[in-house]
C-alpha cells in the first residue's frame, strides 16, 4: 500500500514510523511556513529515512500535493495534524481517498481518537475508526499528546488491517 502523509506536528511520527516499517511510506508533506519549528524533526526523520518529504505553504499544497498523486499513485492520503487545508477533489484520483486522524482532549484526563474519511469541502466524512480513552496522569512519564500519538497507531494500524480485509472479500 502506497501512502502520502501530511503532517506538521510531531505527535504524528510514531505514526510515520510505523507506516515505514511496514514499507507504506511514500512520501511526506509537511508545512512551511508554521507556528513554530514543530515539523522540523519530521523533516529530519524522513531525510534519514530517505522518505522524500516536501515543504508547501498554503498556497502551494494543492498544487504539490496534486503533482505528488501523479508521481506516487497512492493508495490512501492520511492527515494528521496538518495546518493547511486541501481541496477534496484531488482526493478522487486517490485509490481510497483521505483519512484524516484528530485528537480530542477532554476535562479530566479523558481523550478520543477520531480516524475520519476526508470528505469534499472540507467537511468531515464518514469514521473510519475512534477511540475513547481515560489518559494517565502526566505522573506516569507521559504526556497526553504522547499517550494519544501511541494508541493513534495502534487504530490507524487496526483501520487498515479492517480496510485491507474488506477489499479482500468484495
Amino acid at each position: 500500500m502506497r501512502i502520502i502523509a501530511l503532517s506538521g506536528c510531531p505527535a504524528a511520527l510514531p505514526t510515520l514510523k510505523y507506516l515505514f516499517s511496514k514499507d507504506h511510506l511514500s512520501a511526506l508533506l509537511c508545512p512551511k511556513e508554521s507556528t513554530g519549528i514543530e515539523s522540523l524533526e519530521l523533516e529530519k526523520w524522513a531525510h534519514f529515512h530517505e522518505i522524500p518529504c516536501w515543504q508547501v505553504t498554503q498556497q502551494q499544497v494543492d498544487e504539490d500535493l496534486k503533482e505528488l498523486i501523479e508521481e506516487v499513485k497512492p493508495d490512501l492520503i492520511i492527515t494528521y495534524g496538518f495546518p493547511f487545508s486541501i481541496n477534496g477533489e484531488l482526493l478522487k484520483d486517490v485509490k481510497r481517498g483521505g483519512w484524516n486522524v484528530h485528537y480530542s482532549l477532554q476535562p479530566n484526563q479523558f481523550a478520543s481518537i477520531t480516524i475520519h474519511q476526508l470528505a469534499f469541502g472540507n467537511q468531515y466524512g464518514e469514521i473510519i475508526n475512534d477511540c475513547s480513552l481515560a489518559l494517565l496522569p502526566t505522573t506516569s512519564g507521559l504526556t497526553s499528546i504522547e499517550q494519544l500519538s501511541s494508541i493513534a497507531v495502534t487504530l490507524l494500524r487496526d483501520s487498515l488491517r479492517q480496510f485491507h480485509y474488506k477489499k479482500l472479500i468484495v
